[in-house]
C-alpha cells in the first residue's frame, strides 16, 4: 500500500487501470468494481492519467477534466505527473492563501514564485530552470481553462527586446514579491500537500513528494 492521502490538502493520484481490485467486503463497494471497466472507458482513463482530489477528498471536475482532454492526451505520461505536482504545489499554495484557482491573480504567482525560489522558510526552493517548467505547466491549464471554463489566466506574458535586433518576444512572467505575505503558507504545510495517496488493491497508484 502506497502513501495515504493527507486530509485538508490536494492530492494527487495515478490511474492503474490494470490493477487488480481485492476482494471487497461491502457489496455497493463490489459493484463498483464490476463497473470498473465501464467506467474507465466512459471517462477515457487510461494508465498513468493523473487526477486531483481536493481539501474534502472530492474532484473538481474542470481540473481533472484538463488531464483527461485532448491536449494532454497527446503528451507522454513524464508530462502528465510533471503537470500533475506541478499542479498540486499550486492549488496548496493557494489553500494557505485562501485563495481559489479559478480566482487567482498575477499577485498570487509572484507570491508563487518568491516562495519556490526565495523563502527562506521553504527547504525546498528551486533553480530559475525548475520553477520555469511548473510555470509553463501552470499556464498551459490556465490557457486550457480560459478557453473551456472562462477562467482567467493569471499568468501574464511579457515582451522581451532581443539583442540580435530580431522581434522581440514573449515569455511568461512572475517577479519577485518580498513584501507578499506567507504567514499562512506553510511550507511543510504544501509539500505535504503533494502527498499523492495510492487507494491499496483500487486501480490508482501513485507517489509521494516532498520531505
Amino acid at each position: 500500500m502506497g502513501a495515504q492521502a493527507e486530509p485538508g490538502r490536494w492530492n494527487v493520484f495515478f490511474y492503474d487501470v490494470d490493477r487488480p481490485w481485492p476482494d471487497l467486503p461491502d457489496p455497493a463497494a463490489r459493484k463498483a468494481a464490476a463497473r470498473r471497466s465501464e467506467w474507465t472507458d466512459t471517462h477515457g482513463a487510461v494508465s498513468g492519467q493523473a487526477f486531483l482530489l481536493g481539501p474534502g477528498g472530492r474532484p473538481d471536475r474542470r481540473i481533472n477534466g484538463f488531464f483527461e482532454s485532448r491536449q494532454m492526451r497527446a503528451l507522454d505520461p513524464d508530462t502528465w505527473r510533471k503537470y500533475a505536482y506541478a499542479l498540486g504545489m499550486w492549488l496548496n499554495f493557494l489553500l494557505r492563501r485562501h485563495t481559489s484557482w479559478d480566482h487567482a491573480t498575477p499577485g498570487d504567482v509572484e507570491a508563487f514564485k518568491y516562495w519556490r525560489m526565495a523563502d527562506d522558510r521553504n527547504p525546498a526552493r528551486v533553480a530559475a530552470g525548475t520553477f520555469a517548467g511548473n510555470l509553463a505547466a501552470l499556464n498551459t491549464f490556465y490557457v486550457w481553462a480560459a478557453r473551456m471554463h472562462r477562467v482567467e489566466n493569471p499568468i501574464v506574458l511579457r515582451e522581451v527586446s532581443s539583442r540580435s535586433g530580431r522581434p522581440a518576444v514573449e515569455e511568461l512572467a512572475a517577479g519577485h514579491r518580498p513584501d507578499a505575505d506567507f504567514s499562512s503558507a506553510s511550507p511543510s504545510g504544501i509539500m505535504e500537500g503533494m502527498a499523492s495517496a495510492a487507494i491499496g488493491g483500487s486501480p490508482f497508484s501513485s507517489r509521494r513528494t516532498g520531505p
